[in-house]
């Protein structure tokens, strides 16, 4: 079904597009498609594609349909037919987004998840998230999360562009709401801290950590962010918990977000590898 899915990504809408310009092509007053049509069905195409997807590229190809004059005059004279297009395939995308996401993947370690279900999510895009609370190898809560990015199919560079956005928007205070509340109740801080009252403050990092496992045939280089949970009421600027997520791209422009959030001072380092590379080993096998 997941399958299906990633594919309805691409073809639904192209498949729209094709629906209007057919159907304007076939009403009272005919009109053959124009280069712009053909324009848009392929930009379309490529442009979900390429890295980024079409919100990005699609806006650059909107933008140099009016490059010339006689590109603007067209578009004065087919204003209708050409924004039903732009906005069908705007549509579209946004309903692609909102197909269900595949069904996170935890290492088999941990055994089955805490909680399947995070009430904090927002309904758009697509998303699902599932929790574990780990002992071993150290104390940690581990979320993985799967995500549509909108208007993507292709996987590259769609990881780097989901963890700007991210920060960009703000996203991850939401999403990580549950698994900072799940922490909290596992350590000293169960009775001062209010996961309700936080911030998260990033840890300037380079973006990226490869994760290298020649034993389990692992060799990857992942988007990983890293943060500090703060809390003021308790002291201040008090760095209270730390928190690193690494982003995996895959085709249907999903995808997936493994967060590992840990006391400030934990027994781990900084990338967590022991625990991202059971998860690699486990999505892998």
């Amino acid at each position: 079904m997941a399958s299906i899915y990633n594919v309805a990504t691409l073809v639904l809408p192209l498949f729209c597009a094709t629906a209007i310009i057919i159907w304007w092509t076939r009403r009272e007053n005919p009109r053959t498609p124009s280069r712009f049509d053909l324009g848009a069905l392929s930009s379309g195409l490529w442009a979900t594609i390429l890295p980024a997807g079409i919100f990005f590229w699609g806006p650059l190809a909107l933008l140099g349909s009016l490059a010339t004059d006689e590109w603007r005059r067209d578009w004065r004279r087919e204003w209708q037919p050409r924004s039903l297009v732009c906005a069908t395939i705007f549509a579209s995308l946004l309903l692609a987004a909102g197909l269900p996401s595949p069904t996170p993947t935890g290492a088999e370690e941990w055994g089955e998840p805490l909680f399947s279900e995070n009430p904090d999510s927002p309904l758009w895009p697509g998303s699902e998230q599932h929790l574990w609370a780990l002992s071993s190898p150290e104390l940690a809560v581990v979320t993985v999360t799967t995500t549509r990015l909108p208007g993507a199919v292709a996987p590259l560079g769609t990881a780097q562009v989901s963890a700007e956005l991210v920060q960009l928007l703000g996203a991850d205070e939401a999403r990580l709401h549950q698994a900072i509340q799940r922490m909290s109740e596992l350590t000293i801080l169960r009775s001062i801290f209010n996961p309700d009252d936080f911030d998260l403050v990033p840890i300037p990092s380079e973006g990226h950590h490869r994760y290298f496992s020649s034993a389990r045939g692992i060799d990857v280089d992942l988007v990983a962010v890293r943060q500090h949970v703060t809390y003021d009421a308790l002291i201040p600027g008090s760095e209270v918990l730390e928190v690193l997520t690494v982003y995996r791209a895959d085709w249907g422009g999903v995808v997936t977000t493994l967060t590992v959030v840990r006391p400030a001072v934990n027994s781990g380092e900084v990338w967590a590898e022991d625990i991202v590379l059971d998860w690699l080993n486990s999505i892998n096998s």
